[in-house]
């Protein structure tokens, strides 16, 4: 199962679900593709209804909007929620903003698939990593941030969390989810879960590009949140934040 993240996407999402379906052809293995809107203030669902009735692969393809505005994390909840009570085996999570790209869905299945199908995380860092429209600074600073999870986990962090991740579910307690930070940080949450339970992920190098997307986040704050959370991990302080399951199918 794919599941993409929207919140205020409307001008993104269409290129989003058009590569999407582009590459459906290749990856037999994605069976049913939800969009969630979380709560969105434009009309980002609106626009992807209407994008995916002439899409050619668009039986695979629903909306769906949150009942209540669940945050990213909660949004991921909902997507994990969905794709393991209907078992599949893996959910593949798209960020809605298209900073990164579906084109690179194929290579993340296949390395999955040459390595007894693991977790398999997109990195923006890696050395064949393509970057568009990334300051220098916000460079800096993951590679930063990288490092610190690297030392402080005792495993390789080339990404806290980028927007194209392919995960394995039976290595995932679904009750482990729930409690997770319910905003951007969840990313952060659910690597340092990998690590703690020595879960198998393999990183990809992808294609990261910023073109009209409108940020939702301050990215001084949120590295704040990211070195912190690091921090309370170490200390054996874990989050624990209230569930979000509810959604509502739209077509």
């Amino acid at each position: 199962m794919a599941g993409i993240t929207c919140y205020n996407c409307e001008l993104q999402i269409t290129r989003v679900l058009k590569e999407l379906d582009a590459v459906l052809d290749e990856c037999p293995w994605i069976k049913k593709v939800a969009v969630f809107d979380n709560r969105s203030k434009d009309n980002t669902a609106e626009a992807a209804l209407q994008c995916i009735s002439g899409l050619k692969h668009r039986e695979l393809f629903s909306v769906f909007r949150n009942t209540v505005n669940a945050g990213l994390g909660g949004t991921h909840k909902i997507a994990f929620s969905m794709a393991q009570k209907e078992n599949f085996s893996h959910l593949l999570i798209v960020h809605g903003d298209h900073q990164a790209t579906p084109a690179d869905i194929p290579a993340l299945l296949k390395v999955a698939a040459e390595n007894s199908e693991p977790t398999v995380l997109g990195s923006r860092f890696r050395d064949l990593s393509l970057l568009s429209g990334f300051s220098k600074i916000r460079i800096a600073g993951n590679l930063a941030l990288n490092v610190c999870y690297t030392i402080g986990g005792r495993r390789i962090v080339s990404d806290l969390g980028s927007g194209i991740n392919l995960f394995r579910l039976k290595d995932i307690r679904l009750t482990d989810i729930q409690t997770m930070d319910n905003g951007f940080t969840f990313n952060m949450d659910l690597l340092l879960y990998f690590i703690k339970n020595r879960v198998n992920f393999i990183y990809v190098p992808i294609r990261w590009s910023t073109t009209d997307q409108v940020s939702n986040v301050n990215a001084v704050i949120i590295g704040w949140k990211t070195a912190k959370k690091l921090v309370l991990w170490m200390l054996g302080i874990y989050p624990n934040e209230p569930a979000h399951t509810e959604t509502q199918k739209l077509n």
